[in-house]
C-alpha cells in the first residue's frame, strides 16, 4: 500500500522518488489472489514500465553527450522538470480518498494498473469505500458475496472478454457471471447433454452444483431450454465434490454433514444466481439505454458545434442542414466539444459536403434559366456546323463538349438577373475551328493513351486494322433508364465521328457532374478478335492496315455459328468483328473466324456491290440533310436526291457524296447464304386397322403410318392393302 504521510508530517521528493522507483520484486503479486484478480493488463502495465525506463536512460544518455561537447568548465543546463503525478501517491490516504471518489469505476480500474502503487492502494480492503461509493454513482446493484467492490466493477463496466481479452463485449451472461466473448463461449461452453464425452471421468451428479447458462455458444444471444456450463467452473467443484465424499466414504467425524451442508449452501447459490440474474440484467439494459441517449446527446451537441463553425465562414443554413447529421461520419462520433485542434481535422472532411449542398441548390435555382442558356448556344453551333461541308461535320463532337469550358461557363452560370443573349457567345464562335480541333487532339491523345505500351510506338496507331476501340459506356448501364453503347470503333473516321454521351460524367464542382461526350478506349478483347481475323488470311497483324485488308477482300465464315450447322453468313473483314460484337460478346476465344470456302466467297463477293449500294449507310455532300445516324440513306436514293436537288446527274465520292462512318456497321452488313429448299412429302397413307371415325380419317406419310401400326396396334410388319392404303395410288 502506499506511504503516506500523516497531516502535520511531510515526506520528502526523495523519499517519494524512492517509494516510486521500489524494486518490482518487491511487489507481493499475491495481492491480486486476496483482492480478485480482476485485470488481465498486468504484462501491459510491465511493457509501459520497461519502454519508460529505457526512455529515461537514453535521455540521460543525450544529456551526457550534450554535456561533453560544452565549453570546458561550462555547467550544463539543467532540463525542465516535466509537469506530472508523482508525488500524489504520497499524499494522506483520506485526500487520496478524495480524489478517488470523484472518478468512475472504469477510471478507478485504469488508475489500479498505473502502477504498483496505486495498485496497492486501490485494492487494499480500506480503499473499499472509494469503490462502492463510485458504484452507487451509477445505482449499480452490489457484488454477490463471491465478489470484491473491484471485481465487481471490472465485470460491470469493462467490456473486454474474461476469457481471451478481445475488446467490444456488450454484454455479461448473468447466471455465469461472465463477460465472455462468442469465440470463447463456442470453445468453452459444455452442453448438458454432452458433458459425459467431454469429461468421462467426471460424475455426472456434479452438475446439479454448476452455475449454467440457457445461452450457448451458437445460439445468436438466444435463450434455449439446453444448460451450458463453463469448463473451468466444472474442475472446482468436482474437486470439491471429489474431496467431501472421499471423507464421507472414509467415514470420517461429521463428514457426511459436510458434504450435505456443501451440497445446500452449492443449491442455495444456484438459486441466488437465478433469482439475482434478472435484476442485474435490467440494470445492464438501464444503463444501455443511458449510454446511448447520452450518445445521442452528445452527438447532438457536436453537430449543433459544426455548424456554428460552418456558419461563421459564411455558409447558408439551408446547406449545412442538409449536408450534415449526427449519422454523419466525423460527427457521429466524437467530443461534443470542437476545439479548435478538432475543427482543423473535421473541416476537411466536412466541408466538401456542405460545398456540394451548396452548389446544387443553386444549380437547381439556376436550372431552367441555364437551359434556356444552352438551348441559345446549341442553336448557334448548329448554325456553324451547317456553314461546313457534311462530310467535315459527321467528325465535329456534340455540343455538350463546349460546357466545361471557362468561357462558357462565365455564361451559362451567370446570375439571374444578368441577360445573356446571342451576342454574348460571338466570341466563343469565332474561335469554334480551334476549340473542335483542341478537342479532337485531346480526344485522340487520350484515346492513344489507353493503348499497351508496344502499340503506342507506332507512327499511326489508327491506321493498323487490329486496333479496335470502344465506347467507354460500352456494356456499362450506369442508369437503368440508359441504354448502353455497344458500338466498336475502328480507325480514326470511326472514332472522331463517335458522338455518345455519358450523363453525369464528368465533375464540375463539389456535387455538380456535368453530362459529357463518351471517351474511346482501347479494346483488348476485340483487338484480339481483330488480330485473329488478320491473322487467317496469313497477313502479320502488327503491320496490316485497312488498305492490306482491303485490298485482300477476304470473305469469312463464323466458326461457332457453323458449329452444329452449315454457315449461313459470310462476312468482310469489318463485317466479320461487327457480327462478334453483336453475337459472341460473352466469348473471349480469338479464333472464331475462318476463311470462306472459294465458291461462298465467289457468291458473297458478287453479291458485295448489292449489299453495299442497299447499306443506310450513305450522305450527300452538298447539304446536312443525311448526316445523322439515323438520317442516313441508300446510295441509289443519295444519287436520285443529288440529281434532283443539285443537279448533279454524275455523282463523284467524296465529292459529292460519302459513307457516313457513323454507319459502318450496316455497310458491312453479310451475305446471307439462300436458305435450301426443302420438299416434304404430303400425307396420303392410311390406317385401316384404325375404327370408323376421326382417327380413321387421319393421313400420315408412310414412315409415319407404320409406326403408328407398330405402336398403336402392335403390328411389326405391315403390309400394304391389309393393314395400310395409299391414297396417291
Amino acid at each position: 500500500m502506499v506511504t503516506t504521510r500523516r497531516k502535520s508530517g511531510t515526506v520528502s521528493k526523495a523519499a517519494a522518488s524512492k517509494i516510486l522507483e521500489e524494486d518490482e520484486a518487491d511487489y507481493d503479486t499475491s495481492s491480486d489472489q486476496e483482492s480478485g484478480d480482476y485485470s488481465d493488463d498486468d504484462d501491459d502495465f510491465n511493457a509501459r514500465k520497461s519502454t519508460a525506463k529505457l526512455s529515461v536512460k537514453r535521455q540521460k544518455t543525450t544529456a551526457s553527450t550534450k554535456g561533453g561537447k560544452g565549453k570546458a568548465g561550462q555547467a550544463a543546463k539543467p532540463a525542465r522538470r516535466r509537469k506530472d503525478l508523482s508525488l500524489l501517491p504520497t499524499m494522506p490516504l483520506d485526500i487520496l480518498f478524495e480524489i478517488f471518489g470523484q472518478l468512475s469505476p472504469k477510471d478507478l480500474i485504469s488508475l489500479s494498473r498505473t502502477n504498483k502503487l496505486f495498485r496497492a492502494t486501490l485494492l487494499a480492503s480500506n480503499a473499499t469505500t472509494v469503490w462502492k461509493g463510485s458504484r452507487e454513482e451509477y445505482d449499480a446493484p452490489e457484488p454477490p458475496r463471491d465478489f470484491t467492490e473491484p471485481q465487481w466493477a471490472a465485470l460491470l463496466f469493462l467490456t473486454s472478454c474474461m476469457s481471451c481479452g478481445a475488446k467490444g463485449v456488450p454484454k455479461v451472461d448473468w447466471f455465469l457471471r461472465k463477460r465472455v466473448c462468442i469465440s470463447c463461449k463456442k470453445v468453452h461452453l459444455v452442453y448438458s447433454g454432452k458433458f459425459k464425452s467431454r469429461f468421462p471421468d467426471y460424475e455426472p451428479e456434479v452438475l446439479d452444483y454448476v452455475t449454467f447458462t440457457h445461452t450457448g455458444g451458437w445460439s445468436h444471444g438466444h435463450k434455449t431450454n439446453s444448460k451450458y456450463y463453463w469448463d473451468d467452473d466444472i474442475h472446482p467443484i468436482v474437486k470439491q465434490w471429489r474431496t467431501l465424499t472421499h471423507a464421507a466414504h472414509l467415514g470420517q467425524a461429521g463428514a457426511k454433514g459436510l458434504f450435505e451442508n456443501w451440497k445446500k449452501e452449492r443449491a442455495e447459490y444456484l438459486e441466488n444466481v437465478a433469482k439475482m440474474a434478472p435484476t442485474y440484467e435490467a440494470w445492464s439494459q438501464k444503463m444501455s439505454s443511458i449510454k446511448n441517449y447520452d450518445a445521442v446527446d452528445s452527438r447532438k451537441k457536436r453537430l449543433a458545434a459544426v455548424k456554428a463553425k460552418f456558419l461563421e465562414l459564411g455558409y447558408d443554413t439551408v446547406d449545412i442542414n442538409s449536408a450534415l447529421s449526427v449519422h454523419t461520419d466525423g460527427i457521429h462520433t466524437g467530443t461534443p466539444d470542437v476545439t479548435n485542434a478538432v475543427w482543423s481535422r473535421l473541416r476537411p472532411k466536412l466541408e466538401p459536403g456542405v460545398q456540394a449542398k451548396r452548389n446544387q441548390r443553386v444549380a437547381h435555382e439556376l436550372e431552367p434559366i441555364m437551359k434556356q442558356r444552352m438551348s441559345i448556344l446549341e442553336g448557334l453551333y448548329n448554325d456553324y456546323l451547317s456553314s461546313l461541308k457534311p462530310s467535315d461535320r459527321v467528325s465535329c463532337p456534340p455540343v455538350l463538349f463546349l460546357r466545361p469550358l471557362p468561357e462558357v461557363v462565365k455564361l451559362i452560370e451567370a446570375a439571374k438577373d444578368v441577360v445573356i443573349a446571342a451576342g454574348d457567345f460571338q466570341p466563343i464562335l469565332n474561335n469554334m475551328a480551334r476549340h473542335i480541333a483542341d478537342y479532337q487532339a485531346e480526344r485522340r491523345r487520350f484515346t492513344i493513351c489507353t493503348l499497351p505500351g508496344t502499340e503506342k510506338q507506332a507512327a499511326d496507331p489508327f491506321s493498323l486494322a487490329k486496333n479496335v476501340f470502344q465506347c467507354d459506356l460500352f456494356s456499362q448501364a450506369y442508369y437503368s433508364h440508359y441504354s448502353p453503347c455497344q458500338d466498336i470503333l475502328s480507325g480514326w473516321l470511326m472514332i472522331s465521328g463517335h458522338s455518345c454521351v455519358k450523363p453525369a460524367a464528368l465533375d464540375h464542382r463539389p456535387g455538380i457532374r456535368l453530362d459529357r461526350p463518351c471517351k474511346v478506349i482501347y479494346s483488348e478483347k476485340y483487338s484480339a478478335v481483330a488480330s485473329g481475323i488478320i491473322a487467317a488470311t496469313g497477313l502479320d497483324p502488327s503491320a496490316t492496315s485497312f488498305a492490306d485488308m482491303d485490298r485482300k477482300e477476304a470473305r469469312f465464315i463464323c466458326d461457332f455459328c457453323c458449329f452444329s450447322q452449315a454457315p449461313k453468313n459470310v462476312f468482310t473483314w469489318r463485317g466479320a468483328l461487327f457480327h462478334a460484337v453483336n453475337s459472341h460478346s460473352h466469348s473471349t476465344s480469338r479464333a472464331m473466324f475462318s476463311i470462306a470456302p472459294d465458291a461462298l466467297a465467289a457468291e458473297a463477293k458478287s453479291a458485295a456491290a448489292s449489299i453495299r449500294c442497299s447499306a443506310l449507310a450513305w450522305s450527300c455532300n452538298h447539304c446536312h440533310s443525311f448526316v445523322g445516324k439515323g438520317d442516313a440513306k441508300t446510295r441509289d436514293y443519295i444519287f436520285e436526291h443529288l440529281k434532283t436537288q443539285h443537279a448533279v446527274p454524275n455523282p463523284v465520292i467524296a465529292r459529292d457524296y460519302f459513307v457516313n462512318e457513323r454507319c459502318r456497321p450496316l455497310l458491312e452488313a453479310p451475305y446471307v447464304l439462300p436458305a435450301p429448299v426443302r420438299i416434304r412429302n404430303a400425307p396420303t397413307f392410311q390406317c385401316i386397322e384404325c375404327p370408323s371415325g376421326s382417327a380413321a380419317n387421319r393421313r400420315f406419310i408412310e414412315s409415319g403410318v407404320r409406326s403408328h401400326l407398330k405402336d398403336k396396334h402392335k403390328v411389326t410388319n405391315p403390309v400394304a392393302g391389309v393393314h395400310f392404303k395409299n391414297h396417291a395410288t
